[in-house]
């Protein structure tokens, strides 16, 4: 945990409930979803043990993890936009930062 690394870095905005977004605020410690790149969808988890949970409506930066980084990497880039998914769109956001090497892909499988 004093560890928190992700594959991405992003700026997230959480849809207020009003708007369609969820019902209430995420865990506090990782959140699980979709996330939709270039009309591809990829699990995803999102790294809250420094933030804590999200609320609908709040904006916030935070790390997130691909549960299968080698297909998800070709459509990361800074500037990226993407879109949180539940059974709905729950949020979207922008990539900040890519926080994984090309080296650390190649050795994953």
């Amino acid at each position: 945990m004093d560890k928190q690394r992700g594959d991405i870095f992003v700026s997230l905005s959480l849809l207020p409930t009003a708007s369609g977004g969820r019902q209430g605020p995420t865990p506090a410690g990782h959140f699980n979803c979709l996330m939709t790149i270039d009309e591809q969808n990829f699990d995803v988890r999102l790294h809250l043990e420094k933030i804590g949970s999200i609320s609908p409506g709040q904006k916030t930066r935070v790390p997130i993890s691909f549960l299968n980084l080698k297909l998800a990497r070709k459509h990361c880039s800074v500037g990226k936009k993407f879109s949180l998914r539940e059974a709905k769109v729950i949020g979207d956001g922008i990539i900040e930062e890519i926080l994984f090497s090309n080296e650390s892909v190649m050795h994953q499988g």
